[in-house]
């Protein structure tokens, strides 16, 4: 429809500004045999064509028109929303189904109210509007405050609970809540800092390692089912989250996968048999190895302070290294079976059963936050992508303890399952 507006020349010459950019590269490889001077070279010509590229899109654009600009976009305007006291989101909470709520945002109305009276005390304090994304006060005189906001301490919670729940553009969570693009993005921002500054100070939300006494009941559950794995009470497990490549050489490098042949963010996650992530290391180059992220993150350090005060092990896959860690019990993807001693047979095949709960619990990452999945944008500052999965695993052992749905706790504990109502009564009565 826009491209009426142009001339045949200026577009070919918009088009075939990348395409000489690139020739200029390929001549400069065949060329260049010194390497320091090949990777060099490549690199400032790289540059140039992103330079190029991004300024023929510059100027396609501001040739276009102002209707043919609003075609293009791919937010909602405000007056093809509802009200935000209308918004479907309104509609779902005030209807006090919990199902319907625990689809949207992970948690039911008991618990929502829970998080909500603690996060409308920081919410009602502090502004979203600031050039750092801190946390910032609101002036003390309530007349010298601005506009009244969009979002009620509610309705950001939701927001950010509903986000973590969905996948793809945001213009979803616009038609859901009823609010600007603009507005989405900020109050999730601002929601993430005050939902994280929440949990940090929620017991059951910690990560964090478990007490010497629930460390015996766990390995006690655990040698009820399998036998042959004496003083075994966690399982761990690595997870790879896709980002965008970055334009930066040497950046991309570090997050570069070889194995997956993609670029990924490294994380490494420790499950009990209580369904809760007791240990975790986020936000790591994908181009280390999940034991490297381990070691680095100081989760060998804390398994092995474990084992010598309680003998406790933790059941692994192969891409964790045994060297030097003897609390670690590595389950087998091929058995074999001839000249095996039978107990040590029965050891690796009851480790390669209970590696599946390290398996549910990536499960249970990826399906209660299914934003996990989504490819995270890539900034060179990586302070919103940290803070998120911090986020997440704290989330993920709330929802775990006071909503329950846990795949690796209802096996071990199923009478919690039964009484995970009353556990946020309990709680609270403690």
């Amino acid at each position: 429809g826009g491209c009426s507006t142009l001339s045949a020349s200026s577009l070919a010459e918009i088009i075939e500004m990348p395409r000489r950019c690139c020739n200029r590269r390929f001549r400069l490889r065949r060329f260049l045999h010194d390497e320091d001077m090949l990777v060099t070279g490549t690199m400032v010509l790289e540059l140039r064509h992103d330079a190029i590229t991004a300024a023929a899109r510059g100027g396609l654009r501001r040739l276009l028109s102002a209707e043919d600009k609003r075609r293009r976009d791919r937010r909602i305007p405000r007056r093809a929303l509802q009200d935000p006291s209308k918004s479907v989101f309104e509609k779902l909470f005030t209807s006090g189904d919990d199902s319907s709520l625990i689809t949207l945002t992970g948690l039911d109305h008991r618990c929502f109210a829970y998080l909500r009276d603690k996060f409308a005390i920081i919410y009602d304090r502090f502004s979203p509007y600031s050039e750092d994304g801190r946390l910032r006060l609101l002036p003390v005189d309530p007349h010298n405050r601005g506009r009244p906001r969009t979002f009620t301490a509610t309705g950001c919670l939701g927001l950010l609970l509903a986000y973590t729940r969905t996948r793809g553009s945001k213009y979803v969570l616009q038609l859901i809540f009823g609010a600007a693009y603009s507005v989405i993005s900020l109050f999730l921002r601002f929601s993430i800092r005050i939902l994280l500054k929440v949990l940090k100070g929620e017991p059951g939300a910690r990560v964090c390692m478990p007490s010497v006494e629930e460390i015996n009941v766990f390995q006690q559950m655990i040698s009820n089912l399998f036998p042959e794995l004496d003083g075994v009470w966690c399982t761990m497990d690595g997870l790879k989250i896709s980002i965008q490549q970055a334009k930066n050489y040497y950046i991309q490098l570090a997050f570069y996968n070889g194995w997956l042949h993609d670029h990924f963010v490294g994380n490494v996650f420790v499950f009990a048999p209580s369904g809760v992530c007791v240990a975790a290391c986020v936000n790591n180059p994908g181009s280390w190895h999940d034991s490297t992220i381990a070691d680095y993150g100081g989760i060998y350090e804390k398994l092995g302070k474990v084992y010598n005060e309680t003998g406790g092990r933790c059941a692994v896959d192969a891409a964790f290294t045994k060297k030097r860690c003897p609390f670690l019990v590595k389950s087998n993807q091929k058995v074999k079976t001839r000249n095996r001693n039978q107990v040590l047979l029965i050891r690796d095949t009851q480790a390669t059963s209970l590696r599946q709960t390290a398996e549910w619990g990536m499960r249970g990452f990826q399906g209660s936050f299914p934003r996990l999945k989504d490819t995270i944008m890539f900034r060179r500052n990586g302070r919103e992508r940290q803070l998120f999965l911090v986020l997440i695993p704290m989330l993920y052992n709330f929802r775990t303890r006071y909503v329950g749905l846990n795949q690796i706790r209802s096996t071990f504990f199923p009478n919690l399952e039964k009484e995970g109502n009353y556990a946020l009564d309990w709680y609270n009565m403690v």
